[in-house]
């Protein structure tokens, strides 16, 4: 099988635990590995692994959450299927640890679950784009705080002035959302998770909406009211005016290995 390989090149440290893991896939996996040239070149000093992503059947990120997330972008693009291989920290979205491919063969992935996963979508600058984990708007700087209204099918539903508001799948409800206090739910689930983050009144909860539904962020009306659009952590632009995230037509296969929330707890 050909793999394209999606790395975390910011270390030193999570270089070489790549190399290893390539070195692995390779030999023990009957596996060809390939990936973009300038990975290939901070990576091995050549080209030598340079290909594409559309010649592979799989997507491997080998990293931790954040490099499974960012690898997802590549997955929506070419349609593909992906897999996360922990070197980082907590790995929730990762279906194998680095230490599984010692002793691994060539059935390595046909032991792992596909789960289908829903996305969320929303259009920025003219530009159609999708998030995984969550679509946050966040105020601009620190110190200060936003007022956003919230609309949900076109309906206003809530103004909340804070820190910003979080719009999240159930695979990210894990993540920002959970640290906000929001609700952890089994990633199979479709639906959403609207959650303000640090708002100024503390009855405020989360909502937790179906994934037909859309939600509308708003700016408030106000010279120093400004904020900014994340989507799975990568800052997007400004909010200029309002925005809708909604429930992507397409979806992500994403290929897990047991229950990720036991992580959690330990």
């Amino acid at each position: 099988m050909n793999l394209f390989i999606f790395s975390n090149t910011t270390l030193e440290s999570r270089i070489e635990a790549s190399r290893r893991c390539i070195t692995l896939l390779e030999k023990n996996c009957g596996a060809r590995c390939m990936m973009s040239a300038a990975d290939s070149n901070i990576m091995f000093g050549s080209d030598t692994y340079a290909g594409n992503a559309g010649d592979c059947g799989l997507i491997v990120a080998i990293g931790g959450d954040g490099t499974v997330l960012r690898a997802s972008q590549l997955a929506y693009e070419y349609d593909k299927p992906i897999v996360g291989i922990n070197t980082g920290r907590l790995g929730y979205l990762c279906a194998l640890e680095t230490g599984e491919l010692e002793h691994a063969g060539t059935g390595i992935f046909d032991s792992l679950t596909v789960s289908s996963r829903m996305l969320l979508s929303f259009r920025h600058d003219g530009k159609e784009r999708v998030a995984l984990n969550d679509v946050v708007v966040s105020k601009s700087s620190f110190g200060t705080s936003v007022a956003l209204q919230v609309s949900l099918n076109g309906e206003e539903y809530a103004l909340w002035r804070g820190d910003g508001v979080i719009t999240a799948t159930s695979t990210g409800s894990t993540s920002y959302n959970m640290s906000a206090g929001g609700p952890v739910m089994d990633p199979s689930l479709d639906a959403m998770i609207v959650t303000p983050v640090c708002p100024h009144f503390s009855v405020t909860r989360s909502t937790v909406i179906s994934p037909d539904c859309s939600v509308t962020i708003k700016l408030q009306p106000s010279p120093d009211n400004s904020a900014n659009i994340f989507a799975d952590g990568v800052e997007i632009g400004k909010l200029q005016d309002e925005l809708t995230v909604c429930r992507s037509e397409r979806r992500l296969s994403l290929l897990t290995g047991g229950n990720r929330l036991l992580k959690l707890h330990k």
